[in-house]
């Protein structure tokens, strides 16, 4: 608990008491032959932080994500395998990381007098999305064709006049609209974004 102490000496320089008071501190001192001067002292904090970073997600094409430490310096940061971390300074590179999540931890060792402090921050490495439409296809012969898209994350088609009859499937039939047959013409997936990455858009030909 905190609770004032009061130390009390007789001044050898003087009549009188010489009080030392103060509220939540240690008391440090000496006294001999029945003389002598007691010091008080505010004892030093005790160590605090927290960390955060400018997201709780990053693409792996991100090439370094610093941190922000709010308290205390010297600690280490550390984390799993797999998370490409500065042990130092908490600077994250997600370029060089496996894709997971991860939970990045700042810790300064414990003293004589204060206990160790951790602080935590969840991060999560994702994989930009890819896709790759087979093709090119034909416009010429069966009004309605098959389409298919090697895509890592969902994701929807689009282009020409025709109508596909599952915008959102992977694999669907694309029929060919009015005036196509014959003709050239792109047709595209676009992917949803992955976590911290950006949609990307694939194209392929008739």
């Amino acid at each position: 608990t905190s609770f004032p102490i009061t130390w009390s000496t007789f001044d050898p320089d003087g009549p009188g008491p010489c009080l030392f008071v103060t509220a939540t501190a240690q008391f440090v001192g000496a006294y001999g032959g029945g003389n002598g001067r007691g010091e008080v002292t505010s004892p030093t904090p005790c160590p605090s932080a927290t960390i955060s970073y400018t997201s709780a997600a990053f693409c792996t094409g991100t090439a370094t994500a610093p941190v922000t430490l709010t308290g205390s310096t010297g600690g280490i940061f550390s984390s799993t395998a797999g998370l490409s971390i500065n042990a130092s300074t908490g600077a994250i590179t997600p370029s060089s990381s496996t894709a997971g999540n991860y939970v990045v931890t700042y810790t300064i060792p414990a003293s004589a007098s204060c206990p160790a402090v951790v602080a935590t921050f969840n991060v999560a490495i994702t994989l930009p999305p890819a896709a790759t439409i087979a093709g090119p296809y034909l416009s010429v012969g069966p009004a309605t064709v098959t389409v298919v898209v090697n895509s890592n994350t969902p994701g929807s088609w689009s282009g020409g006049t025709g109508v596909f009859a599952s915008p959102t499937s992977a694999i669907t039939t694309y029929t060919l609209g009015a005036g196509e047959a014959g003709t050239t013409f792109p047709i595209t997936w676009t992917t949803v974004g992955s976590g911290a990455c950006a949609p990307i858009v694939a194209t392929a030909q008739f």
